[in-house]
């Protein structure tokens, strides 16, 4: 009488790959708790430097809130290398924030100086023969040596 091809037919997994298998599963486990201990101890040293990697930089009037107070008596005094700046006009002038770059502080760093975009390239810092202070939201004064 014949068997049934199923009744001695040995298991499909022997005993070495199961060892295998274990000693993949451990490796893997390894991977996987250092990846996360990287990813936390990464996570720590971030959170240890957060004012120095969250620090945006602004090359634009956009966001300066220290503004210069025309209502002021006396106006405070604008000073640039040595040398006092003077309002070159009564009023301000109404200019896009985002076209006013960045050319100077003032002595004592009391409020940022600007030039108009168009003249950044060429000598934004010398200012030219004059540079804006900011005097609110879009307004901006002309001011000379």
């Amino acid at each position: 009488m014949a068997q049934a091809p199923f009744q001695n037919t040995p298991h499909p997994s022997s005993h070495r790959e199961g060892k295998d298998l274990s000693k993949a599963a451990v490796a893997w486990t390894i991977v996987l708790i250092a990846g996360v201990s990287f990813a936390a101890a990464s996570a720590f040293k971030d959170s240890q430097n957060r004012g120095v990697l969250e620090k945006a930089v602004e090359r634009t009037a956009v966001g300066d809130r220290n503004w210069f107070p025309l209502d002021a008596t006396p106006l405070p005094s604008l000073v640039l290398d040595g040398a006092p700046l003077t309002p070159a006009a009564k009023q301000p002038e109404t200019m896009a924030e985002v076209s006013m770059r960045i050319a100077g502080v003032t002595e004592g760093g009391n409020y940022r100086l600007y030039v108009p975009q168009e003249r950044a390239g060429e000598n934004a810092e010398t200012g030219g023969p004059s540079w804006y202070v900011k005097t609110g939201p879009g307004q901006f004064l002309r001011l000379t040596r």
